[in-house]
């Protein structure tokens, strides 16, 4: 009810999955870009290249050199990790410079919002780095500040949850618990 939805569910039950059908739901009814927070360098053409292949309604997008505002369009998504995005000092990494064919990450979303495009959060293991005052969990809050997240973890912290609502400002993160049996 308020686009902020926790995945609760063991490893190797299909949260990617579950995740990328939410998603690719949501391009159906909405006009929302997705920026896809693997947690690990190592991840991410493993989480692009699934949901390439499973899920034909989302367009995957390179964050490093395919940051065309004017070619953006409902169902994009970036797979990246927090370290791509989140610095202290902007211009140190390549997303957040301004360059001379590609806007930063930070007037990419502008951008995006002004094209009247929603801006929907994956953050795969949630429990990494994502939390209080993280340089990650201020990039989300700041730059981002995503009408749609969906948050999928194997193992959440009660405490951080509790955290993250109250710095985001969300009264009810809307969790979703698949137990073992279940799956």
């Amino acid at each position: 009810h308020n686009g902020y939805l926790l995945i609760e569910a063991s490893t190797g039950s299909g949260k990617t999955l579950m995740a990328g059908k939410i998603a690719e739901e949501f391009t159906f009814r909405e006009d929302v870009v997705w920026f896809w927070f693997a947690p690990f360098k190592g991840v991410v053409g493993q989480t692009a290249g699934f949901l390439r292949e499973e899920f034909a309604g989302l367009r995957l997008r390179e964050l490093q050199d395919d940051r065309d505002i004017g070619s953006s369009r409902r169902g994009d998504v970036f797979v990246t990790t927090w370290q791509t995005v989140a610095t202290r000092v902007t211009d140190r990494r390549n997303v957040r410079k301004e360059g001379e064919l590609a806007p930063s990450i930070d007037l990419l979303v502008q951008g995006l919002r002004d094209k009247k495009l929603r801006i929907g959060v994956v953050v795969d293991e949630a429990h990494h780095g994502f939390h209080g005052d993280t340089l990650a969990a201020k990039f989300f809050r700041e730059i981002l500040n995503p009408e749609y997240a969906i948050l999928i973890t194997a193992t959440p912290d009660d405490k951080d949850l509790e955290e993250f609502e109250e710095k985001i400002g969300v009264a009810e993160l809307h969790r979703t618990s698949i137990g073992r049996f279940d799956v």
